[in-house]
Protein backbone atom coordinates (compact mmCIF):
# COMPACT_ATOMS: atom_id res chain seq x y z
CA UNK A 1 0.00 0.00 0.00
CA UNK A 2 2.83 2.38 0.99
CA UNK A 3 4.20 2.01 -2.55
CA UNK A 4 1.19 2.82 -4.48
CA UNK A 5 0.72 5.46 -2.07
CA UNK A 6 4.26 6.96 -3.42
CA UNK A 7 3.84 6.27 -7.09
CA UNK A 8 0.57 8.10 -7.23
CA UNK A 9 2.70 11.06 -4.74
CA UNK A 10 5.51 10.48 -7.71
CA UNK A 11 3.27 11.01 -10.57
CA UNK A 12 1.05 14.21 -9.00
CA UNK A 13 4.20 15.90 -8.35
CA UNK A 14 5.58 15.38 -11.40
CA UNK A 15 2.94 16.50 -13.28
CA UNK A 16 2.90 19.46 -11.13
CA UNK A 17 6.21 20.06 -12.10
CA UNK A 18 5.82 20.01 -15.61
CA UNK A 19 6.39 23.34 -17.47
CA UNK A 20 3.80 24.30 -19.84
CA UNK A 21 2.90 27.80 -21.14
CA UNK A 22 -0.64 28.73 -19.83
CA UNK A 23 -1.15 32.03 -22.12
CA UNK A 24 -3.40 30.82 -25.20
CA UNK A 25 -4.92 34.69 -24.98
CA UNK A 26 -8.15 32.64 -24.15
CA UNK A 27 -10.08 34.18 -21.08
CA UNK A 28 -13.66 33.54 -22.33
CA UNK A 29 -13.86 29.82 -21.47
CA UNK A 30 -15.65 29.47 -25.10
CA UNK A 31 -12.75 27.83 -26.71
CA UNK A 32 -9.67 25.94 -25.64
CA UNK A 33 -6.37 25.90 -27.49
CA UNK A 34 -5.14 22.66 -29.37
CA UNK A 35 -4.75 19.87 -26.62
CA UNK A 36 -6.47 21.25 -23.75
CA UNK A 37 -9.55 22.03 -21.36
CA UNK A 38 -10.48 24.79 -19.91
CA UNK A 39 -13.44 26.01 -17.51
CA UNK A 40 -14.35 27.86 -14.35
CA UNK A 41 -14.59 25.66 -11.45
CA UNK A 42 -17.24 28.10 -8.75
CA UNK A 43 -16.02 31.10 -10.61
CA UNK A 44 -12.27 30.28 -10.91
CA UNK A 45 -9.90 29.56 -13.87
CA UNK A 46 -9.00 26.33 -14.68
CA UNK A 47 -6.88 25.25 -17.60
CA UNK A 48 -5.64 21.45 -18.20
CA UNK A 49 -2.13 20.88 -18.94
CA UNK A 50 -1.20 19.25 -22.61
CA UNK A 51 0.48 16.45 -21.39
CA UNK A 52 -2.54 15.42 -18.42
CA UNK A 53 -5.45 16.25 -21.15
CA UNK A 54 -7.13 12.89 -23.46
CA UNK A 55 -9.59 11.80 -24.91
CA UNK A 56 -10.18 8.20 -25.38
CA UNK A 57 -12.82 6.20 -27.64
CA UNK A 58 -13.90 2.40 -26.32
CA UNK A 59 -15.95 0.29 -28.52
CA UNK A 60 -17.38 -2.80 -26.76
CA UNK A 61 -20.38 -4.77 -28.40
CA UNK A 62 -21.49 -2.37 -30.79
CA UNK A 63 -21.75 0.08 -28.30
CA UNK A 64 -19.36 3.35 -28.39
CA UNK A 65 -18.19 5.26 -24.98
CA UNK A 66 -15.89 8.62 -25.35
CA UNK A 67 -13.80 9.10 -22.13
CA UNK A 68 -12.65 12.84 -22.16
CA UNK A 69 -10.19 13.99 -19.66
CA UNK A 70 -7.77 17.05 -18.36
CA UNK A 71 -5.68 17.79 -15.45
CA UNK A 72 -4.00 20.90 -14.53
CA UNK A 73 -0.68 21.58 -12.83
CA UNK A 74 -2.19 20.80 -9.17
CA UNK A 75 -3.15 17.58 -9.80
CA UNK A 76 -7.22 18.49 -9.81
CA UNK A 77 -8.58 16.66 -12.58
CA UNK A 78 -12.48 16.76 -14.54
CA UNK A 79 -13.36 13.60 -16.15
CA UNK A 80 -16.03 13.42 -18.36
CA UNK A 81 -17.85 9.59 -19.74
CA UNK A 82 -20.12 9.61 -22.98
CA UNK A 83 -21.77 6.65 -22.93
CA UNK A 84 -23.37 5.35 -26.53
CA UNK A 85 -21.20 8.16 -28.16
CA UNK A 86 -22.44 9.20 -31.17
CA UNK A 87 -19.96 11.95 -32.84
CA UNK A 88 -21.47 15.43 -32.67
CA UNK A 89 -24.91 16.52 -30.71
CA UNK A 90 -25.45 17.21 -26.89
CA UNK A 91 -25.33 14.42 -24.34
CA UNK A 92 -27.13 15.26 -21.21
CA UNK A 93 -25.63 13.92 -17.67
CA UNK A 94 -29.07 13.54 -16.22
CA UNK A 95 -30.45 10.83 -13.17
CA UNK A 96 -33.10 10.13 -14.96
CA UNK A 97 -31.02 8.97 -18.20
CA UNK A 98 -31.60 5.30 -19.08
CA UNK A 99 -27.86 5.51 -20.39
CA UNK A 100 -25.64 7.59 -17.91
CA UNK A 101 -23.22 9.79 -19.03
CA UNK A 102 -21.33 10.83 -15.99
CA UNK A 103 -18.66 13.39 -15.02
CA UNK A 104 -16.29 13.66 -11.88
CA UNK A 105 -14.01 16.59 -10.72
CA UNK A 106 -11.20 15.28 -8.40
CA UNK A 107 -9.18 17.42 -6.40
CA UNK A 108 -6.02 14.91 -5.21
CA UNK A 109 -4.52 15.03 -2.10
CA UNK A 110 -1.04 15.28 -2.57
CA UNK A 111 0.39 14.26 0.89
CA UNK A 112 -2.32 11.33 1.53
CA UNK A 113 -3.62 10.25 -1.75
CA UNK A 114 -6.08 7.89 0.14
CA UNK A 115 -7.66 11.16 1.07
CA UNK A 116 -8.29 12.19 -2.49
CA UNK A 117 -12.25 13.75 -3.15
CA UNK A 118 -14.12 12.56 -6.10
CA UNK A 119 -17.14 14.62 -6.56
CA UNK A 120 -19.71 13.79 -9.24
CA UNK A 121 -22.95 13.68 -11.34
CA UNK A 122 -25.35 12.75 -12.10
CA UNK A 123 -25.89 11.97 -8.17
CA UNK A 124 -29.26 10.39 -6.94
CA UNK A 125 -32.37 12.46 -7.85
CA UNK A 126 -30.54 14.91 -9.14
CA UNK A 127 -32.09 14.80 -12.90
CA UNK A 128 -30.02 17.15 -15.44
CA UNK A 129 -26.90 18.90 -14.27
CA UNK A 130 -24.89 19.04 -16.72
CA UNK A 131 -24.73 18.51 -20.72
CA UNK A 132 -21.41 18.06 -23.48
CA UNK A 133 -22.02 19.42 -26.59
CA UNK A 134 -19.37 17.97 -29.16
CA UNK A 135 -19.58 20.26 -31.66
CA UNK A 136 -16.45 18.76 -34.13
CA UNK A 137 -15.44 14.94 -33.83
CA UNK A 138 -13.39 13.50 -36.52
CA UNK A 139 -10.64 11.07 -36.62
CA UNK A 140 -8.27 13.16 -35.22
CA UNK A 141 -9.70 15.85 -33.25
CA UNK A 142 -12.95 16.24 -30.61
CA UNK A 143 -14.03 19.34 -29.54
CA UNK A 144 -16.77 20.95 -27.40
CA UNK A 145 -18.12 22.28 -24.70
CA UNK A 146 -19.78 21.21 -21.42
CA UNK A 147 -20.84 22.65 -18.01
CA UNK A 148 -21.78 20.14 -14.75
CA UNK A 149 -22.63 20.64 -10.95
CA UNK A 150 -20.75 17.81 -9.56
CA UNK A 151 -21.81 16.85 -5.94
CA UNK A 152 -19.33 15.58 -2.61
CA UNK A 153 -19.53 11.63 -2.32
CA UNK A 154 -21.37 9.50 0.68
CA UNK A 155 -24.32 11.54 -0.08
CA UNK A 156 -22.86 14.90 0.87
CA UNK A 157 -24.82 18.43 0.07
CA UNK A 158 -21.90 20.40 -1.31
CA UNK A 159 -21.89 21.23 -5.29
CA UNK A 160 -19.01 22.66 -7.30
CA UNK A 161 -20.21 24.15 -10.73
CA UNK A 162 -17.95 23.73 -13.57
CA UNK A 163 -19.09 26.40 -16.11
CA UNK A 164 -17.55 27.98 -19.68
CA UNK A 165 -16.16 24.30 -20.09
CA UNK A 166 -14.58 23.71 -23.24
CA UNK A 167 -12.12 20.90 -24.80
CA UNK A 168 -10.00 20.78 -28.18
CA UNK A 169 -8.12 17.45 -28.24
CA UNK A 170 -5.94 15.47 -30.96
CA UNK A 171 -7.19 11.75 -31.17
Amino acid sequence: MKTIKLVMLVCIVGLMYTSCSTDDGNDSGDTAAEGRMVAKIDGANFESMEIATSATEISTAGVTAMIIRGGDTTGKTIVMNINAFDGVGDYNIDSELTILNTAQYIIPNVNNPANTTFYGAPYEDSGMVGNIDVTVFTDTKIEGTFSITVREPDGGVDTISITEGAFNINL
